[in-house]
């Protein structure tokens, strides 16, 4: 976050937590998309409204999340950027959620101890610090600081795999950054998503689900031309 809020075309970044995460841990978790985008609404629309013009951005779930929203409140925002998402409709559910990544939820939701399951969750969403001890102890503090309940979890994975379209088309421009090495999300979601939304999509070669974790500053290298390249053609 530090790094993206040093760039020259950040002057805020806002934060918002979904139920049973972050900030939000001790809340329960909620099944439905349009849940979480009430309640983002009502915890960081007023920073939102006053932030004008915001860039939203959403990761996996939250990529979905974003879409809801920018279709709900089109106003509040200028662009979108969507990571490793997915929407269905457009991309069978076992291409949205790989087979062999459910079955990693299966073994976190058995795991004996905390670094087990946050060794496995690290496997799903990283390939470049999987590895890395450091990191998983890194990992291991934020879940025993705001530890996310396999309900929630539960909740989330159905969450994503119910969602569908918005039935209003998005008339907003946006981005779509995937990786061809995601061991979450096949690559062809996002492909398909870029292509229903008209929307240009850049691949990462080696990183894993969470891009931004993995590299972040090839995600932001992507934000600053998308953004740029949008201020360049508001003047043509």
């Amino acid at each position: 976050m530090e790094a993206l809020q040093a760039q020259s075309f950040c002057s805020q970044v806002i934060l918002c937590d979904l139920p049973g995460t972050g900030v939000y841990y001790q809340e329960p978790g909620v099944m439905h998309i349009e849940e979480m985008v009430e309640h983002i609404s009502e915890n960081c629309q007023p920073a939102l409204i006053n932030a004008k013009p915001v860039v939203i951005l959403g990761f996996s779930l939250g990529g979905m999340v974003a879409l809801d929203y920018v279709t709900k409140f089109p106003d509040l925002f200028s662009e979108y950027i969507l990571i490793n998402s997915s929407v269905g409709g457009l991309s069978p559910f076992y291409r949205r959620l790989l087979p062999s990544a459910l079955l990693i939820f299966f073994k976190v939701a058995r795991a004996a101890s905390l670094q087990e399951k946050e060794r496995l969750i690290l496997s799903l969403n990283s390939q470049l610090h999987q590895n890395d001890p450091k990191v998983l102890a890194e990992f291991v503090q934020i879940a025993e600081t705001a530890p996310i309940s396999i309900a929630t979890q539960l909740k989330q994975i159905l969450a994503g795999l119910w969602f569908k379209l918005p039935k209003d088309r998005l008339k907003k421009s946006g981005l779509v950054l995937y990786s061809k090495n995601d061991s979450l999300v096949d690559p062809s979601c996002s492909l398909a998503l870029a292509s229903y939304l008209s929307a240009p999509a850049i691949a990462h070669p080696k990183a894993g689900h969470d891009i931004a974790f993995d590299d972040p500053k090839w995600v932001i290298e992507q934000i600053a031309s998308f953004l740029s390249s949008r201020e360049e053609n508001a003047h043509v």
